[in-house]
C-alpha cells in the first residue's frame, strides 16, 4: 500500500502540477506540501484540507484520509493492527481517530484493537 506522501507526489506529477499550483488550489502553503512529500512533515489534521487534496489530484477521499491518519498514529497502534488497515478502511479509520485523540487511554484503547481483531478475523474464517 502506498503512503499518503507517495500518493500526493505521484498524482500531482499525473496532473502537471507544481507544488505552488496544487497549494493555490487547496489552501496549503507550497513548502508544507513539500515537506509532505518528503517526508519531513506529516500529513494535515484537518479534514477539509485531506478532502481538498483528494478532490484536486483525482484520488478517493476516504482512502487519502485513511492514509493520512494512518501516517499521523504510527507507532501509536499496536503492530498487530497492521492486518487491518487495507481490509478494512471504516475499521481502521475509526481505530485512528480514537487513537489521536488526546485524551485516549492507550491501554483501554489496546484491548479495543485487540477484540476488533479478533472479530475480524473471526468474520474472514
Amino acid at each position: 500500500m502506498k503512503s499518503f506522501r507517495k500518493i500526493v507526489s505521484e498524482k500531482r506529477r499525473e496532473k502537471k502540477l507544481t507544488l505552488r499550483k496544487l497549494g493555490e488550489l487547496t489552501g496549503i502553503s507550497a513548502s508544507y506540501l513539500s515537506e509532505i512529500e518528503n517526508g519531513v512533515k506529516l500529513p494535515p489534521k484537518d479534514k477539509d484540507k485531506i478532502k481538498k487534496l483528494a478532490n484536486t489530484l483525482g484520488y478517493e477521499f476516504k482512502r487519502l484520509l485513511t492514509l493520512a491518519q494512518k501516517e499521523r498514529t504510527k507507532g501509536k497502534i499496536p503492530n498487530v493492527l497492521e492486518r487491518l488497515f487495507g481490509q478494512d478502511d471504516e475499521l481502521a479509520l475509526g481505530l485512528c481517530r480514537e487513537a489521536e485523540k488526546d485524551d485516549t487511554n492507550f491501554e483501554e484503547l489496546r484491548e479495543v484493537f485487540k477484540d476488533a481483531l479478533k472479530s475480524w478475523e473471526a468474520k474472514k474464517k
